[in-house]
């Protein structure tokens, strides 16, 4: 091998040094970003089940409030009334949980991209490194092909 500068070794330990802390630093981001993601994807869920039941217990008081109406004004407790008015209340509830269901999967979606995009960045430094690690070690001049041993004078035989 040839000698080389030393400012060249430092900087060529330099770069292979930034470039997998960057890697790291990437894999690192994306794995905190898809916490976050799946953290908010739960708190959708809780926050869209309270609305739901929200929703129940003004339907369940709707439901109370109209059947003492009725029976205070004499008449008799339209029973499919009572019905119709539960199942707005239902429908609503329904549609909360699905739209807190939509968003936490949009949110769980979002958080693997972000975990697989980061894992994509540090595999691409690693690449970086094994690349700049070559040329680096290809940039030392040989001093020639070393001689080939005769396998016949090994032997005895030549």
């Amino acid at each position: 091998m040839s000698k080389t500068n030393p400012y060249d070794t430092a900087a060529f330990m330099l770069n292979i040094g930034s470039l997998i802390a960057d890697g790291s630093a990437a894999r690192a981001s994306g794995k905190y970003s898809a916490t976050q993601h799946f953290y908010n994807a739960k708190q959708r869920l809780k926050s869209g089940e309270q609305d739901a039941n929200n929703i129940r217990q003004k339907g369940n008081q709707m439901v109370s409030n109209a059947k003492v109406a009725m029976v205070a004004q004499g008449g008799v407790v339209d029973e499919s009334i009572l019905a119709r008015l539960k199942q707005n209340y239902d429908i609503d509830a329904a549609t909360a949980m699905f739209d807190a269901r939509s968003q936490a999967n949009a949110d769980r979606a979002a958080g693997r991209v972000a975990e697989m995009e980061g894992r994509q960045k540090y595999r691409a430094n690693i690449m970086r490194v094994v690349s700049s690690a070559l040329a680096y070690g290809s940039s030392f001049k040989s001093p020639g092909r070393p001689p080939t041993p005769n396998p016949h004078k090994a032997h005895g035989y030549g």
